[in-house]
């Protein structure tokens, strides 16, 4: 995430960091918000990722369908 920033992910503790912390993804897709959560989960000291991944996926197919309602229209 702050690859391109090494001073700044070297100077990050784990205890200066909040127990948590919400993260709004740019693109906020349902593969994009699980990769993200993959990611995430994968780093030392995570103990839990939760995600919309399931709220997400219900807008994207509500939004499909709506779609697919107006092409036939």
């Amino acid at each position: 995430m702050f690859s391109d920033k090494p001073e700044l992910v070297e100077s990050v503790t784990a205890e200066i960091m909040p127990p948590s912390y919400r993260i709004v993804p740019a693109n906020p897709e349902t593969g994009n918000v699980a990769e993200m959560a993959r990611q995430f989960g994968e780093q030392p000291g995570v103990k839990e990722v939760a995600t919309a991944t399931d709220a997400i996926r219900q807008i994207e197919d509500f939004s499909n369908r709506v779609s697919q309602a107006l092409l036939v229209a």
